[in-house]
């Protein structure tokens, strides 16, 4: 509170004592004039001084006074409030931008996921197809076998024939068997070598189904750990 404003309240609430004051004053002025010049030389500070010690003045400084420490911590509170929220809002841009960065991270390792699952499968429909493929070529290399063998036992007999009687015939029956055994030892050894080459088909079939598993299986836990 000012000096000027405590001297005008003061002023206010001591009027009914400057007013006897100055009645006392006039009277002064005829009987003792030096008692009015005392009065008549009061200074504004000791005005002051007396509005100061006024209790009214003291309750009113004491209110101003709280006024003012309330809008001083008022003023402290919201500048805090305003660090932090600044503060939260750093705080939810960097969790947008981890989210977001989380987000691609899972989305990256679903579509390896993905791509892996898709391996797989064509991978156990290789081994399928492999392995039926086999299983027809063993099929062609037994039936094969089982000609060739059939056809020895007849040049066999054939020969044996020709053995005992020399005629042209016989002789004839003996090419002729030799013949039909060329061609099967022939077609066994196409059978052997589609039964090779089908085999060697299932082995890769089997390798590449188990890198899939492996992959499918890695992707997965990567996944996982990827949505945690």
């Amino acid at each position: 509170m000012t000096k000027a404003l405590k001297v005008a309240m003061g002023m206010t609430m001591l009027t009914g004592g400057l007013m006897a004051q100055g009645v006392a004053a006039s009277a002064a002025i005829t009987t003792k004039p030096v008692v009015y010049t005392a009065k008549s030389t009061q200074t504004p500070d000791s005005i002051a001084a007396q509005v100061d010690r006024h209790l009214a003045v003291q309750v009113a400084q004491a209110r101003v006074d709280v006024a003012d420490q309330t809008y001083t911590n008022a003023k402290q509170a919201l500048t805090a409030a305003k660090s932090a929220a600044q503060a939260a809002q750093d705080e939810l841009v960097a969790a947008d931008g981890v989210l977001a960065k989380n987000q691609q991270i899972q989305d990256a390792m679903a579509a390896l996921h993905d791509t892996a699952v898709a391996r797989q499968t064509k991978a156990k429909q290789a081994v399928n197809t492999a392995t039926a493929n086999q299983a027809t070529a063993q099929t062609a290399v037994t039936t094969a076998q089982a000609t060739v063998d059939q056809l020895t036992a007849n040049v066999k007999t054939a020969q044996m024939a020709v053995d005992k009687d020399n005629s042209a015939a016989n002789q004839a029956a003996l090419d002729a068997a030799k013949g039909k055994l060329t061609t099967a030892q022939t077609a066994l050894t196409a059978a052997q070598a589609k039964l090779t080459k089908a085999t060697t088909a299932l082995t890769a079939a089997k390798e590449e189904r188990a890198n899939a598993d492996i992959e499918v299986s890695g992707t997965a836990v990567d996944y996982r750990v990827a949505k945690k």
